[in-house]
């Protein structure tokens, strides 16, 4: 078992496509999936960077940037426009991270919330 993640889980997310929207620490995510894969505790995944549809027709594990750092609604946008743009027909799975910067004390959580089920 590696990172609460078994290797069967691993091997059924060998067979998805799969798109993950990010900023900065989303590549350090993607090192991390890559490293799991180079110790032969979990099979490899086809990790690509592009948002387009086009490179989803195969299982895939995709990711690309989306939004700025700093601006929660910027990466909800963003997100809402790439499965807009075709994606969203095309993956199995798709999610998004925000950002430790995106949300800070003075953050309304619930307006963001709310605009994140809206846009969603």
């Amino acid at each position: 078992m590696t990172s609460g993640i078994d290797a069967a889980t691993f091997a059924l997310l060998q067979h998805k496509r799969i798109y993950f929207g990010h900023q900065s620490v989303g590549a350090n995510i993607i090192d991390g999936i890559r490293n799991l894969s180079r110790t032969g505790s979990v099979p490899a995944l086809n990790i690509t960077e592009s948002p387009r549809s086009d490179a989803y027709a195969d299982p895939v594990f995709g990711h690309s940037l989306i939004g700025r750092n700093h601006d929660p609604r910027s990466k909800i946008d963003a997100f809402a426009a790439v499965l807009g743009a075709g994606l969203g027909n095309k993956a199995d799975i798709a999610f998004f991270k925000f950002c430790y910067v995106d949300i800070t004390d003075g953050s309304d959580v619930t307006g963001l919330f709310g605009y994140y089920r809206e846009v969603m």
